[in-house]
């Protein structure tokens, strides 16, 4: 039957970038805390496209599983 390593890889990633658009799987990808601009780029790189900073905010305060944090992102970088 032999391997087809390639193959399978290929079809989880397709799957993986089809589950992005409507389920909320790519928070499990993430940190329990997480800045907008990670969760944009984690999209990205499961897409492989660029995705618009002001649609991606707009869409994301809309979602009921988006809880916003009164902390700021100190010591990076």
């Amino acid at each position: 039957m032999g391997f087809n390593h390639k193959k399978n890889i290929n079809e989880a990633y397709a799957d993986l970038k089809e589950k992005a658009l409507y389920k909320p799987i790519v928070f499990e990808l993430l940190f329990d805390k997480f800045t907008i601009k990670d969760l944009q780029d984690t999209f990205e790189v499961i897409l492989g496209v660029g995705i618009d900073n002001r649609n991606f905010r707009r869409k994301l305060i809309t979602k009921k599983y988006i809880i916003a944090l009164d902390e700021k992102q100190v010591g990076l970088f």
